[in-house]
């Protein structure tokens, strides 16, 4: 199935500059404890890695499986390692990074695809109660998994290598989004618009809960699910919307990698760190949110131009971005 979802691929214009939004706050105004970055920072990777799993149609085989881990690799070491370059750090040290310099999505998403072989499995049964069953368990199964390998198994060193605690994080959203879209709940959810209400009014009083000191370990992962739920409702009423808005949205999230893979050298360029301690003593946050949205949008268009400029060159097109098959 090759057709796009224009309402999902409009969310992940939002996740892709929600992404960009929270890069901005913290190494452009340079604040670590800003109370819009806290919002940002509940819902976009979580969103982000939901709809990657939502996109995939059934579990690729094995040549299509190499052709995507290898599309997900590529820039990520060629990007990536220019970027050491660039901020003279050695390849070494991107490689045992769990964050690979921001790169560490790449690495887990493909390390996701590898996850999805179990679910390839075709059971002859009928009843599908069972296979939902099935389904669930095989997930629950890989994030136990995930959780003694990162936690217990294997050393430091490797964990961060394999980015496993990101993984184990992650997997949650990744595995619910694949299986929202196998057993076609979207319709389900859309027709019943107290699913809406509930998870917004959710969403905002677990994480005002959380602002206040509370703290449960499966908190933030049940508010990070209430907000994308919400956002998935709310773009979903709007699938036959197409404003400026929603087609600028559309626009960016079909162009997700290359704002993912690029933005990080422009955010090179630029440094706030003024503008950051005027925020956070006025507390001025609509000026802050409007400088988001003009910083991210630009920041967007321009990676967009990068990634469309580099792959105008053949030899370029398949190194950083795989394209070997």
């Amino acid at each position: 199935m090759s057709s796009r979802i224009e309402y999902i691929d409009r969310l992940k214009g939002l996740a892709i500059l929600a992404v960009v939004m929270g890069h901005i706050i913290y190494f452009v105004f340079h604040l670590s404890d800003d109370p819009v970055w806290g919002y940002i920072y509940s819902f976009h990777v979580p969103l982000f890695i939901f709809l990657s799993g939502y996109v995939i149609f059934t579990p690729p085989h094995l040549l299509k499986l190499t052709k995507k881990i290898i599309a997900l690799l590529m820039p990520a070491i060629t990007i990536g390692g220019f970027l050491c370059y660039v901020t003279s750090r050695s390849f070494m040290y991107f490689v045992t990074d769990d964050m690979k310099l921001g790169y560490w999505y790449l690495f887990v998403l493909a390390f996701f695809y590898l996850l999805l072989i179990p679910f390839r499995l075709k059971l002859k049964c009928d009843k599908l109660v069972i296979k939902v069953l099935i389904d669930a368990g095989l997930a629950l199964g890989v994030w136990i998994v995930l959780f003694l390998l990162s936690r217990y198994v294997l050393s430091k060193n490797i964990t961060n290598i394999l980015s496993l605690n990101s993984c184990y994080n992650l997997w949650p959203f990744f595995i619910l989004g694949y299986l929202f879209r196998k057993w076609d709940l979207t319709k389900e959810i859309m027709r019943r618009n107290w699913i809406f209400s509930v998870s917004l009014v959710s969403y905002v009083s677990i994480k005002l809960s959380l602002d206040n000191g509370l703290k449960m370990h499966f908190i933030p992962l049940i508010m990070s699910f209430c907000a994308i739920m919400s956002l998935f409702c709310l773009f979903g009423w709007r699938e036959n919307k197409h404003t400026v808005f929603d087609r600028q949205l559309g626009l960016i999230g079909r162009n997700t990698l290359d704002i993912y893979i690029y933005h990080y050298f422009l955010l090179q360029m630029i440094s706030l760190p003024l503008l950051g301690k005027w925020i956070s003593s006025t507390g001025n946050y609509f000026i802050e949110g409007v400088l988001l949205i003009l910083l991210s949008l630009s920041i967007a268009y321009a990676s967009i131009v990068i990634g469309k400029t580099i792959k105008k060159s053949h030899w370029l097109g398949k190194v950083v971005y795989g394209r070997f098959f």
